[in-house]
């Protein structure tokens, strides 16, 4: 018998989900904008991915991540297997709504019936599912596909399985040949009906009359299943599944018990024709048809996530099978990644542009060298950009999905932390800048040395001074819990001393400086032009300034021309010696 042991999971090959994501960890979901991950992941309106059941499938284990990326290059390798997958989520949607409808229903005949329209569509499921994995089994190379097809030969096989098959046929044409009832009605002196009668049951449906006929008043009598009205449709109690023929009487309930009388006449009759083919079905009511039920969310989610690989290389972007590493390892390298969330907006304002002459990659590498990092340099220089692309490869590798890149390996982290600025609320009793370092304070609470947080623009909201000092201490703290970090600032003179914090600080996580470069627009201009390259290197201090001052129309020979015209000065300053003052000011050397 085709019993309950047969289950298999996709995504959790263990069958024992363990997501260790915090679903009430709202900073990192709004961070990362994973609302918009999880709208891309959705294989069409119908099947839509919610965050809940996304982050659901958030694991630090590395084999189930490791089971669910070889399913992935599975269905990325052999688009014939992902589309024919895809072509069988309708029919287990069907399915699925023939058992939903199942669970409410408590009379012995619908039970009947749509028992026989759910085992027929079962068979025609696993049929199809088999088909498609032999036809692709010498491409199929994952664990997980692998064991479905074991699964689907063992139904097949079953002796149960193969006598459902021989008997389905005759159970459909016992319910298929009832296709149409026969009533009479006799009236009363008032034309309301008050009596009725089943006169036959019919293999055939009742048809409408044509047009011609009715307006003729044409009426032979030659084919008994013609009718002299047109068909009406009939209504469907919003309730229940149950048909109610309100039309019949024009929806006047002072005859509903007309109407029950006359359905329970008619299912009466149904029955006696239904009754022999209870016995046959009762054999097959254990056959475990849910657990095909239970792979759709798991099949669409894996679509979703070739659905979204395969958008990001149409529009020229690399994606790859990460490595996985392990956990004690916490390592994260990819080479030449990008911000999946910029390209998915880019694409959608221009769905033929070629991102990949577009979007500027950057290399991650969280390892031995370096698991702490300080990101400085100029606004709007791509610093949150990249820091956001840190915790997107992040997520996507632990929801065992490909991430954007040439090559990476990663080791999964415990718990993923973003400390992002929020805007000061009207209802908190703290201010802003209280209300970070409290932020900040829970993070440490939780974090572990397997852990990843990303800190950007931290403490913007106070001066750079308390900033400083601030986010200084925080760095110490990272340093000493190992974890892998990244901290953007507009504080640059925090990483200045990284080598006195590495030295005097006990810990294997090494800080180390990032800047976001840029370059002169000409030998001549103290204006610069942002690259989004992140390197590594000691920053860049201050010098920037000027160009930011000069994006926002103010310059030092603009102050000076102002100056000279209401003759508040009565001189020009050569640039050499302002040259000279920004220096001392920023201790480096200008653009």
């Amino acid at each position: 018998m085709i019993t309950n042991k047969y289950s298999i999971s996709l995504l959790w090959p263990d069958k024992c989900e363990n997501s260790c994501f915090d679903k009430e960890n709202t900073n990192v979901i709004n961070d990362l904008d994973i609302e918009r991950i999880a709208s891309e992941m959705s294989i069409d309106n119908y099947h839509k991915l919610s965050i809940d059941t996304l982050l659901s499938n958030f694991t630090s284990d590395p084999s189930t991540i490791q089971y669910r990326l070889d399913i992935i290059e599975d269905l990325v390798n052999n688009p014939g297997l992902e589309d024919g997958i895809k072509g069988l989520i309708p029919m287990i949607d069907e399915l699925t709504s023939i058992i939903a409808r199942n669970q409410f229903e408590d009379m012995n005949l619908l039970q009947t019936v749509k028992r026989i329209s759910e085992l027929g569509v079962f068979v025609q499921c696993i049929d199809e599912l088999k088909n498609l994995l032999v036809n692709f089994k010498s491409s199929i190379t994952s664990k997980g596909l692998k064991e479905l097809l074991n699964l689907i030969d063992e139904i097949t096989n079953e002796e149960s399985f193969i006598s459902l098959c021989a008997e389905l046929p005759k159970l459909r044409l016992g319910v298929s040949n009832i296709s149409s009832v026969t009533i009479g009605i006799n009236l009363d002196s008032m034309l309301y009906p008050k009596e009725a009668v089943l006169v036959s049951l019919n293999d055939q449906p009742y048809k409408e009359q044509s047009f011609f006929d009715r307006i003729s008043g044409k009426f032979t009598g030659e084919d008994k299943l013609t009718g002299i009205t047109p068909l009406y449709k009939i209504n469907k109690n919003a309730n229940s599944d149950r048909v109610m023929a309100d039309t019949l009487l024009a929806g006047d309930k002072k005859y509903d018990y007309f109407l029950k009388a006359l359905n329970s006449n008619l299912e009466s009759l149904i029955k006696s024709v239904v009754r022999p083919m209870v016995p046959v079905v009762n054999k097959y009511l254990n056959t475990n048809t849910a657990f095909l039920t239970k792979l759709l969310p798991e099949f669409c989610y894996l679509l979703g996530a070739v659905k979204l690989i395969r958008k990001l290389k149409a529009s020229g972007l690399a994606v790859c099978k990460p490595k996985v590493a392990e956990i004690e390892r916490r390592v994260c390298t990819v080479k030449s990644s990008y911000n999946v969330i910029l390209a998915l907006n880019i694409h959608d304002r221009n769905p033929e542009a070629d991102l990949g002459n577009t979007i500027v990659s950057n290399d991650i590498s969280f390892d031995d060298q370096g698991r702490i990092f300080v990101l400085t340099g100029p606004n709007q220089g791509g610093k949150t950009t990249y820091i956001q692309s840190i915790g997107l490869v992040q997520i996507l590798f632990q929801l065992g999905v490909f991430v954007p890149g040439i090559q990476a390996e990663i080791s999964p982290v415990d718990s993923l932390f973003t400390h992002f600025p929020v805007e000061e609320t009207f209802d908190s009793n703290m201010g802003r800048m209280a209300e970070e370092c409290n932020r900040l304070n829970q993070i440490f609470c939780q974090a572990t040395r397997h852990s990843m947080i990303l800190l950007n623009e931290s403490f913007s909201s106070t001066s750079s001074t308390e900033a400083l000092f601030i986010t200084r201490e925080v760095l110490l703290g990272l340093k000493m819990l190992g974890t892998r970090a990244i901290i953007t600032t507009h504080v640059h003179e925090l990483a200045t001393d990284l080598d006195v914090i590495n030295s005097s600080i006990p810990g294997d996580s090494t800080i180390v400086s990032l800047v976001s470069r840029v370059v002169k627009e000409s030998s001549s201009s103290d204006s610069a032009k942002r690259t989004y390259k992140i390197t590594q290197g000691a920053p860049s201090g201050l010098s920037y300034a000027r160009d930011i001052a000069l994006r926002h129309g103010i310059s030092i020979d603009k102050i000076m021309g102002i100056l000279l015209e209401r003759r508040q000065i009565n001189h020009l300053v050569e640039m050499n010696e302002i040259n000279e003052v920004y220096d001392k000011i920023y201790h480096k050397d200008s653009l």
